[in-house]
């Protein structure tokens, strides 16, 4: 345990008698206590490091409350697409990591249809111009989805028979066939048989990978949020992989952010059986709730608008994950186990729902 005292800085706080304090107590980590040097040496633990800011300024850490670790690990080290402008920009970027990573599956991210000059998505067959021998994957700028080549559709089992799930999509041409494209549940079909399976409960961020490639993509996130500032977060998406993910990280003494972690609703099931009553953790690692989904997303052209305009343009209906009854009874479900719920919602008819919802699981079971 350590002590540090951090003076000749600005504080911006003032104490109860209206002076501006002129020192800072740190104990392990953590801000004891504000007053002037005196004070802050006659309250220390132990004798303490001083530390002259030099006219810099103590900042506290800031909190993102939506975030998903591993997710951003992947949008740092895939392929970066969000400024392709052209699906032969795409092309190009992804072949040359083929090149600069010969024999490892080629992956990218942030692509975003309406900005390319076709005005769609890639398909299997743009794709297939990187290699036909690795699988090619890139992952919609929303994260809902992803297009994949001919390879990755063919060791997925994706047919044009493979039935289109709930809650998600596959486009096919005009004979049927699949041309890539997945999205939300669909996107189960590409996990492989060991791997995460959300169902209708939203999208799934992930492809076949090994611990060591998730705990590298991990650090990659962590690392990233860390430099920006960011010390404690909320993981807005937690499936068995990111649980397993930051416990591991924990127990190697790896995770440095306070972390608030909500579990997908396709876990509600599990957490029920547990006997799960409330909340579970501790100050930097904790279980605080359940993430849940009404319906797409809006830039993927998922989102349920039912004819409303969307970013100036008319839009197609998109989906809905659950019907309001079943979203009802996942929510009302949640508020019983002493969780919290965050639902995304995009569209008027899914937002009502989600409100509904709330306000009937509230009248059930009232609590703070």
């Amino acid at each position: 345990m350590s002590s540090t005292i951090l003076t000749g800085g600005p504080v911006r706080t003032m104490t109860d008698d209206g002076h501006v304090p002129e020192a800072v107590l740190i104990h392990d980590g953590v801000v004891q206590a504000i007053g002037t040097l005196t004070e802050m040496r006659r309250s220390a633990y132990e004798t303490p490091e001083i530390v002259d800011l030099d006219g810099r300024t103590l900042m506290p850490g800031f909190v993102d409350a939506h975030a998903h670790t591993i997710l951003h690990g992947s949008a740092i080290d895939w392929v970066d697409l969000s400024g392709a402008r052209s699906i032969d920009d795409v092309v190009h970027l992804l072949g040359d990591r083929a090149t600069a990573r010969p024999g490892e599956a080629v992956r990218g991210y942030g692509y975003d249809q309406s900005k390319l000059v076709e005005g769609r998505h890639p398909s299997a067959a743009d794709l297939d111009r990187v290699t036909r021998d690795r699988v090619v994957q890139i992952q919609h700028a929303s994260g809902h989805g992803y297009v994949v080549n001919t390879l990755a559709l063919r060791q997925a089992n994706i047919t044009a028979a493979t039935p289109t799930p709930i809650g998600g999509r596959i486009d096919r041409d005009a004979d049927g066939e699949p041309t890539g494209v997945l999205f939300d549940s669909a996107c189960d079909l590409l996990t492989g048989a060991e791997g995460v399976k959300v169902r209708n409960h939203g999208p799934n961020f992930h492809l076949p990978m090994t611990h060591a490639e998730i705990d590298h993509l991990f650090d990659l996130g962590q690392r990233s949020l860390l430099e920006a500032g960011i010390t404690t977060m909320c993981d807005a998406q937690v499936t068995q992989l990111e649980m397993d993910s930051y416990l591991r990280a924990r127990d190697e003494g790896r995770l440095r952010m306070r972390t608030e972690m909500l579990a997908l609703s396709s876990n509600l099931e599990h957490l029920t059986g547990l006997g799960m009553s409330s909340r579970l953790g501790d100050d930097q690692l904790r279980l605080w709730g359940v993430k849940l989904y009404a319906d797409g997303s809006v830039i993927a052209r998922t989102a349920y608008l039912n004819g409303h305009a969307c970013c100036g343009k008319p839009s197609p209906n998109g989906y809905l994950y659950h019907e309001p009854e079943e979203l009802t009874a996942l929510i009302t479900t949640a508020h019983r186990l002493g969780l919290s719920t965050a639902t995304h919602a995009q569209g008027p008819l899914p937002i009502g729902v989600v409100l509904d919802a709330v306000a009937s699981a509230r009248a059930e079971r009232p609590r703070t």
